[in-house]
């Protein structure tokens, strides 16, 4: 009989402990590698796997080079009311840096989205160092409503047209929309947006350039398409004549539909 007392209790101990653990994450956490909720955007992102959400979250990033990759898939409870926010506790985006330096293809990013949703970067940076490869955010298809607001891109590599060597890049074939990037700068790059197309005979909605400035970009500041209704606007764009292509293009919007706005 006590023995078998003993077996309930702690099952029920084991059953309260996971369901306590396993809760959604819900309001605002800290990644901080000294004291924080979390140590990385990584550890955060296993945890939105592994338990969603079920309000809005927020996480504040404390100053300091985070070196890793990351990579976002859909979490679960995500809605309009319910999104996903990574910012600086500086404000400053400088002060937050994800680096990394990519090697091949297959790690050619620094954040990468697979089917996320509702997940906003603020005041962040974004470093790829890598010399044959160099992709800052990858969006690999499935994703909407992701955006990026004061956040800074940087490339290792200023000289090249590859697409290897893009800041925003959103491959052909699939369809990501809602992706809203507002108000970033981006330097030494290769190329600084990059949306390669989506679906054939599927238009890509909602893309929104607005507020960036590109800095010392050799070949595409901007390239969109497949893109319905996309607003490009207020943006800047500065060259060095050291990293310049002579065939550099600002903006380049390809079978655009809807109405397009650029100015």
């Amino acid at each position: 009989m006590k023995n078998t007392l003993q077996a309930f209790v702690l099952s029920v101990s084991i059953f309260c402990a996971y369901h306590l653990t396993a809760q959604p994450l819900n309001g605002t956490y800290t990644i901080n590698p000294v004291g924080g909720n979390y140590i990385s955007f990584t550890a955060a992102v296993n945890d939105l796997v592994s338990k969603g959400i079920s309000g809005p979250v927020q996480f504040v990033v404390a100053s300091g080079t985070y070196n890793e990759q990351v990579t976002i898939p859909a979490i679960s409870g995500v809605s309009a009311a319910d999104t996903i926010l990574f910012r600086s506790a500086s404000g400053d985006s400088t002060s937050v840096i994800i680096n990394f330096f990519s090697t091949a293809a297959g790690d050619n990013f620094v954040v990468r989205f697979n089917g996320a949703s509702r997940i906003t970067f603020r005041s962040v940076t974004l470093r790829n160092q890598g010399t044959g490869f160099s992709r800052g955010a990858v969006l690999n298809g499935g994703n909407s409503y992701i955006r990026f607001h004061r956040c800074e891109f940087v490339s290792g590599v200023g000289n090249s047209s590859s697409t290897n060597h893009t800041l925003v890049w959103s491959p052909n074939s699939v369809n990501d929309t809602y992706i809203r990037l507002h108000n970033n700068r981006f330097v030494n790059s290769g190329n600084a947006i990059y949306n390669e197309g989506g679906t054939a005979n599927t238009a890509q909605l909602g893309w929104e350039v607005i507020g960036n400035r590109f800095d010392d970009f050799h070949y595409l500041g901007v390239y969109l398409n497949q893109c319905a209704g996309a607003i490009v606007r207020d943006n800047i764009f500065s060259h060095n004549v050291a990293s310049a292509s002579t065939s550099s293009i600002s903006i380049y919007l390809l079978n655009a539909t809807g109405t397009a706005k650029v100015t």
